[in-house]
């Protein structure tokens, strides 16, 4: 079958609690209404500005092979409403939840298929558990790629990169990941030499993002049909990974994608993920 031509629409819509969430709607340019819509909940933080333009090429995939894709930013993130920290889970959640609401409005004859990219994957989970246990026929089956479910301890991760930042312009270790949190947790920030620590990639860690920031309850994540689970690796088969993330998935279709991971690559060189565009496309027209 021969590629289709894609339109673009961007436009900022307004949310239920105030604000304006910005969104791109790319959709086969033969059909306005496509009968199958991804809903694409991204990265945060550094990996969202790193996988932007790999999102946008998987928009576009889809598109030409008439699957209607729709990105958009977090509030409190890129082009959306808010200052950085206005961006918290729950705030997060909302807005999946709305848009999910929104593109089954919009496209009453059309079934969403929810994929969630990092810790877009926890958020759209958590956003989306109703619906998808309750058997909502519009939503299929959710897919996720190189999901991050402990969103605490990403956090406390990506601070690394925070903490080195510091030790280069203080000339030496000014504190601990656990300094950070309790110190955040108790007033709302953390300082050291004017340096504020509570920070990843320019976006404020606050108090809430951090309270919110649990483990999450793994068996509400345990839906009639399994979950497809996508790994972007260079090499190996993912058992590993595929073992650590059973224990928070009860029920998934495990993929290890041979293909070079997205979110920390800078974006400077091609962004198409042949190999990862491909399967997630042939998941979603298996379970339309």
């Amino acid at each position: 079958m021969k590629p289709r031509g894609a339109t673009q629409e961007i436009r900022f819509i307004s949310r239920p609690s105030g604000g304006e969430l910005y969104i791109a709607l790319t959709l086969p340019v033969d059909n306005p209404q496509p009968s199958q819509l991804a809903l694409i909940c991204p990265p945060v933080f550094e990996e969202y500005s790193r996988s932007y333009a790999t999102l946008r090429e998987f928009a576009r995939r889809l598109s030409a092979h008439g699957i209607g894709a729709l990105r958009f930013d977090y509030v409190g993130i890129g082009e959306s409403y808010g200052d950085p920290d206005t961006f918290s889970m729950s705030s997060a959640m909302a807005d999946i939840s709305f848009l999910a609401s929104w593109l089954m409005e919009r496209f009453p004859a059309a079934k969403v298929t929810p994929v969630g990219m990092r810790l877009g994957c926890r958020l759209m989970l958590d956003a989306l558990v109703n619906p998808i246990r309750s058997g909502n026929p519009r939503i299929a089956t959710p897919i996720l790629w190189d999901p991050v479910l402990d969103a605490r301890q990403y956090i406390l991760g990506d601070l690394r990169a925070t903490l080195a930042g510091a030790m280069v312009v203080c000339r030496a270790a000014v504190a601990s990941r656990e300094d950070i949190v309790r110190e955040t947790l108790d007033s709302g920030f953390c300082e050291r030499e004017r340096y504020r620590l509570n920070q990843i990639d320019g976006y404020p860690i606050t108090r809430e993002l951090l309270c919110e920031a649990g483990v999450g309850n793994s068996d509400i994540w345990s839906f009639s049909e399994p979950v497809v689970v996508l790994l972007a690796i260079s090499a190996g088969n993912g058992e590993r990974q595929s073992k650590q993330l059973a224990s928070m998935l009860p029920k998934m279709k495990f993929h290890a994608v041979q293909d070079i991971p997205y979110w920390n690559q800078p974006p400077i060189y091609s962004q198409i993920r042949e190999n990862l565009f491909e399967i997630t496309q042939r998941c979603m027209e298996q379970c339309n």
